[in-house]
């Protein structure tokens, strides 16, 4: 019996220390063909892979391939559906891949959550499960991957939401902290957010070095507007750092300005205190050129979500 796991099951498995990154293991777009009733599976087994959220979420290729038992949610998927849209785990168990995982939680997720997905799927990091420590890892998807599925998931279910969220997220968060930085800063204000778009995500800044060899020197950018040529850096230790770290910052801080570019420090104080972060979110959105719109009438509330979302 092979078993098609999908919906928080996908997720839980992507997010886990099982998932591989990096090295895609073999897809297929085929759908499951026999029906779970003859031999439902023990959520027990999947607990091994990284799969213990509760229910079990499993998909079938028919109504009547729904099998009833305490502890597995069945979803029925008709095809046909995109290639690649599943990943095989181990000889008898498939689960959606990250792209079609993302489709299938827009449809039970809200809109700012399933950014925040998005964000975590298109990151380079991963959280260690025993240390709980950050570590640097390849993303599981790109935002190009995301947009492709999506154009091909058609108007099944959740697809419209997910393109939607798709607009909002970006590639190569390094932390749980870039991604709350990010979403905080660059989200409409409808969605709680300063609506300050058009940022890229930890972007390589060359600056030409003033010297007969013309060589250049390379800094990435926490948060890149390029066209405003403005960067944007989160420092969750800028006073506890050493000095040789202080000396560093600060030559690389007066380079950027030498070199035109516009630099903003963000702290962790500022972002945890939303009337500092109201203060220095103004600042960013005039050195990025954006004019600041009305509020809405939600955006206080939305703001509230937001930040709760995020920060705690």
């Amino acid at each position: 019996m092979t078993y098609f796991a999908g919906y928080q099951s996908a997720l839980d498995y992507w997010f886990s220390q099982h998932a591989r990154r990096g090295a895609r293991s073999t897809r297929c777009d085929t759908l499951p063909s026999e029906p779970l009733s003859s031999c439902p599976p023990d959520p027990e087994d999947f607990s091994r892979r990284g799969i213990s959220t509760e229910p079990l979420h499993l998909i079938v290729g028919k109504a009547d391939h729904r099998c009833k038992r305490r502890g597995i949610m069945c979803h029925v998927m008709t095809g046909p559906i995109p290639k690649d849209s599943f990943e095989r785990i181990s000889s008898d168990c498939w689960v959606s891949s990250p792209e079609l995982c993302f489709c299938q939680m827009a449809s039970t997720l809200p809109l700012i959550d399933l950014v925040k997905r998005g964000f975590e799927l298109c990151a380079r990091f991963s959280i260690n499960p025993f240390t709980r420590d950050i570590e640097r890892s390849d993303p599981l998807t790109t935002t190009r991957s995301l947009a492709d599925y999506c154009a091909r998931y058609g108007s099944r279910k959740g697809a419209d939401r997910a393109r939607m969220a798709l607009q909002y997220v970006l590639d190569g968060a390094e932390s749980p902290m870039e991604i709350a930085v990010a979403m905080l800063l660059t989200l409409p204000k409808r969605h709680g957010g300063y609506g300050i778009g058009g940022a890229v995500l930890n972007d390589i800044v060359k600056l030409p070095r003033r010297t007969r060899t013309g060589a250049t020197i390379t800094y990435r950018g926490d948060l890149v507007w390029r066209r405003a040529r403005l960067v944007v850096e989160y420092d969750s230790k800028l006073f506890h750092e050493s000095p040789e770290s202080i000396e560093r910052d600060s030559l690389r801080r007066n380079n950027l300005l030498d070199g035109g570019w516009k630099v903003i420090t963000l702290t962790r104080e500022h972002v945890r205190n939303h009337v500092s972060l109201d203060e220095t979110a103004a600042q960013i959105a005039r050195a990025a050129g954006i004019r600041n719109p009305g509020v809405p009438k939600n955006y206080a509330k939305a703001r509230e979500a937001l930040r709760k979302l995020l920060l705690t």
